[in-house]
């Protein structure tokens, strides 16, 4: 992984100063991979019953990179790991040259003790947050007249309207991860043989990360400046099996 992000800097260093102007979008995920094998390396029960393995995902949305792939045991917990590797992003954006850092997660990765150490340290994050029971109950048992529209004075409604026009939607890890490992096949290997070793998940990383870069070492002329970041967007949201097919159809 470390040599993969040593790569992924000197590709980020490569684009324009402007690229680094906006908000590193970190988000981190876990998501369920079945596996077919059976008595697999460190495969465990997960809370559906299936059989396979949960990893965490660690990526940037602004470029839709997977900058950590750690894989655990079916069992884990989602959120399991995830600080440290928070930790190992935020310097890796931060040594790149991003100045402004925003942790993106869901209601697993609410973790209340390491707001102090991200807020002192200029991080800031967005989680989710589940609603306390006895609000929910209290909500449940009011009546339909009971709930009114909530009027927002100018300056919370202007605040809101800028925050809609700056956000980015979180990437799906579990895309990242899926067709990730499903798309191991790149490197003559089938899902099936997926197991617990790092290789694996660093093979699946990679084969986003191939993706991306491509399209961020693209020239962009001038002249043609629009069509040509059309062009990168539309292969920093491709698939990596997709753009492999059209590699291989492509003449050059």
């Amino acid at each position: 992984m470390d040599i993969i992000n040593d790569v992924r800097v000197r590709v980020w260093k490569r684009q324009p100063i402007s690229f680094f102007d906006g908000v590193a979008r970190i988000d981190a995920d876990g998501t369920l991979v079945p596996t077919a094998g059976e008595c697999k390396q460190g495969m465990g029960l997960s809370y559906n019953g299936g059989w396979g393995y949960h990893p965490l995902v660690v990526s940037l949305s602004t470029t839709q990179e997977p900058l950590y792939i750690v894989n655990r045991s079916g069992n884990r917990p989602s959120e399991e790991g995830a600080p440290d590797y928070f930790a190992r992003a935020i310097e890796l954006c931060r040594n790149a040259g991003w100045k402004h850092l925003l942790l993106r997660g869901d209601t697993a990765f609410m973790q209340t003790s390491h707001f102090d150490r991200w807020d002192s340290d200029g991080v800031r994050f967005v989680f989710g947050y589940d609603a306390l029971r006895s609000l929910v109950g209290r909500a449940e048992t009011l009546e339909d007249d009971a709930y009114r529209e909530l009027v927002r004075t100018p300056e919370v409604a202007f605040n809101e309207a800028r925050i809609e026009r700056t956000k980015q939607p979180r990437v799906k890890q579990a895309i990242i991860v899926e067709r990730g490992y499903r798309n191991l096949r790149l490197f003559n290997e089938e899902v099936a043989e997926f197991d617990y070793q790092p290789g694996s998940c660093d093979r699946a990383s990679l084969a986003w990360s191939l993706k991306a870069w491509f399209a961020l070492i693209s020239p962009v002329t001038p002249r043609w400046r629009e069509p040509h970041e059309a062009e990168r967007q539309r292969v920093l949201r491709m698939d990596p099996l997709d753009f492999d097919h059209t590699r291989r159809k492509s003449p050059g």
